[in-house]
């Protein structure tokens, strides 16, 4: 699969995906720019900071067909980060941004991204019992046993009726 067509189907699925086209390394919040750099943000009043995709080394053909696809096949809103910059959105987001919607398992998704950012930051550990993080007396021996990585794989071992 190239990686223009990884992009695209991880978009469809989904799952966003930033590849960079260059080599090199880039620092967290920096926009790898030419003539210079600088910081995206997040502003106190909620909009988002932007930047053009090549600026953080994205291909922006290849971003443009991804976000084409997305908004083709049923995304109603979609936007990529790199950097903690804005370098995209679906092409029908103006119409549907910050409406409220039924998410039910996208907050799955946002969760297990979340998780494995505190993983990395060494906050976490997948593999240990969820008992750890929790205050002591909240609820019984065998809850407290599974792991976050049950809980993320939806295979906690319980049985349901």
């Amino acid at each position: 699969m190239t990686p223009r067509a990884g992009l695209v189907a991880a978009l469809a699925a989904g799952i966003v995906v930033a590849t960079p086209f260059a080599a090199g390394p880039v620092a967290a919040g920096t926009i790898a720019a030419t003539g210079g750099g600088g910081q995206c943000l997040m502003t106190r009043t909620g909009e988002y900071p932007r930047t053009d995709a090549d600026q953080v080394r994205l291909d922006p053909e290849t971003l443009g067909a991804a976000l084409d696809y997305a908004s083709a096949h049923g995304a109603e809103t979609i936007k990529v980060f790199r950097h903690s910059c804005l370098v995209g959105e679906g092409r029908v987001d103006p119409l549907f941004d910050r409406a409220p919607r039924q998410n039910w398992s996208q907050t799955k998704t946002v969760v297990a991204l979340l998780t494995g950012i505190a993983q990395r930051l060494g906050y976490v550990d997948i593999d240990s019992s969820i008992g750890r993080y929790l205050p002591e007396g909240l609820c019984d021996n065998a809850h407290r046993a599974v792991t976050i990585k049950n809980l993320l794989q939806m295979s906690a071992g319980h049985r349901m009726s």
